[in-house]
């Protein structure tokens, strides 16, 4: 494992680290909370339920569903490379949609809200802010109420991270301004983490570690290449090779090591393919 959409991010979210368009106001906003959710299919039908939850709750009218209409592009499939300053700016906090919610699986949804300095809320599996306090990063208790992050029951997830919400709504607006304040504190903390190069560090030397502790297994053993050559049989014999171009990339540069550790090579003296 490592956190490959924080490397992404880290590109994608670039310009968030000198952006002055990310002048957040000393006051809360009319809209509190920032959602957008474009799919609802798949991994995330989740979705769905929980749109259904906000629209019965007392904090629907609170909530800004996509991007405030006339103000930059509309949510659309390339947006989770992208940020809207202007949705950031004018409203308090982000509810964040991630892909996955049955396993920890943070992408760049999760990293927006970091780079871009906005307080958030995270729907995601059980447990994924303490990953993210693993990472150097701070999270919003005691001024969000953050135990729906150890809710296990899905629909009770969902239901928590509304109950947040609402908290903050039923605050008075003096109290609001308060929590806002301490909570943008800390996100501007995360801004800063995010882009430092101690994060950088900590995401390369996962890497590092992560792929050396691989190749030990292989070197062990625990990993039967020719099982990989009699499965790549299989798949010529019965046309079943991948068809998608990024599972060809994938399969090309797994043969590629692969075919390099078979001749004796090592870890240390591989050279990709396509490395400049």
């Amino acid at each position: 494992y490592y956190w490959s959409h924080a490397f992404l991010s880290l590109d994608w979210y670039r310009f968030a680290k000198y952006d002055k368009n990310l002048q957040l106001s000393s006051n809360t906003n009319a809209k509190k909370f920032l959602v957008y959710c474009l799919g609802k299919t798949g991994t995330r039908k989740y979705r769905k339920n929980f749109l259904k939850k906000l629209q019965q709750s007392s904090v629907f009218n609170f909530c800004q569903l996509g991007s405030f209409s006339g103000r930059g592009q509309e949510v659309s499939s390339d947006s989770s490379s992208e940020y809207n300053a202007y949705d950031i700016c004018n409203t308090d906090i982000s509810i964040v949609l991630e892909t996955v919610v049955d396993r920890i699986h943070l992408t760049e949804k999760t990293c927006r809200a970091l780079a871009t300095g906005h307080p958030f809320i995270l729907l995601s599996a059980p447990g994924s802010l303490s990953l993210l306090k693993n990472y150097g990063f701070k999270t919003f208790s005691p001024w969000i109420d953050e135990s729906y992050d150890q809710e296990h029951n899905l629909d009770k997830r969902c239901q928590a991270v509304i109950k947040s919400m609402t908290n903050y709504c039923n605050l008075s607006q003096a109290e609001q301004n308060r929590i806002l304040t301490k909570c943008r504190e800390i996100a501007s903390f995360n801004r800063q983490h995010f882009f430092s190069e101690n994060f950088n560090l900590r995401l390369r030397n996962e890497l590092k570690t992560n792929i050396q502790k691989a190749y030990e297994q292989i070197e062990s053993d625990l990993f039967d290449i020719d099982r990989f050559y009699r499965y790549k049989k299989y798949c010529e014999d019965t046309n079943q090779l991948p068809t998608k171009i990024h599972k060809q990339q994938i399969w090309n540069s797994t043969l590629c090591f692969f075919d390099h550790l078979k001749k004796g090579g090592t870890l240390e003296n591989y050279v990709p393919p396509d490395a400049d």
